[in-house]
């Protein structure tokens, strides 16, 4: 419909903000394709409805960049804004990537993957196995690739919360956190070639 090039079109505003509501639409398009049995349009229109009469409507995406203040934001809730100036703080190995364990497996606190609505872009424990350790033995590579695709979504992450800044970008990492005995590691996504200057 070529919607982006319109409200790309719009003077005085940064072509991130004028996307912004299109791409959470999009963004809540997906979900439904990802977890929906029945996609038609019909189906989407009646799911637009229900969350228009049930929920409020669709989320909206982040409000408008206040110039008059400073504003402190997740990633996930910066997506499609821009700042003049961004700072992104905590870049130390184990917290950004995360080094916590996602995997269902590991405990009873999460769902299942085969149960939710994204798994069809998640890994998968091949639990067809003749025997115990054949589950054990799969769980090993289930576990890797978990780790896999954990660091490619935080990754995605950090892109959005480099991509923010307009003019500077602050990125920064701590020698020590908390109450950790030793120092703390730098993440890989500040140390390795390519991200922005890890300098100061």
């Amino acid at each position: 419909m070529l919607l982006d090039i319109e409200v790309a079109a719009r003077p005085g505003i940064s072509i991130h903000q004028a996307r912004r509501n299109l791409d959470a639409f999009q963004d809540a398009a997906a979900g439904f394709l990802r977890t929906s049995q029945r996609v038609d349009i019909l189906a989407f229109l009646s799911w637009l409805e229900a969350a228009s009469a049930e929920e409020n409507g669709l989320e909206a995406p982040a409000s408008d960049v206040n110039r008059e203040a400073v504003q402190l934001l997740t990633v996930h809730a910066s997506k499609g804004l821009e700042w003049d100036v961004v700072f992104v703080p905590g870049m130390n190995a184990g917290a950004f990537p995360s080094d916590r364990d996602s995997r269902w497996s590991s405990g009873s606190a999460a769902l299942p993957w085969p149960l939710r609505g994204d798994r069809a872009d998640l890994p998968q424990w091949d639990l067809d196995q003749p025997d115990q350790k054949g589950w054990l033995d799969a769980e090993k590579g289930y576990k890797a690739a978990v780790q896999v695709h954990g660091e490619s979504e935080e990754r995605r992450l950090a892109y959005v919360a480099y991509t923010r800044a307009k003019h500077v970008l602050w990125v920064s990492s701590a020698a020590w956190v908390g109450s950790r005995a030793g120092r703390a590691d730098m993440s890989p996504f500040l140390a390795e070639p390519g991200s922005p200057d890890a300098t100061g």
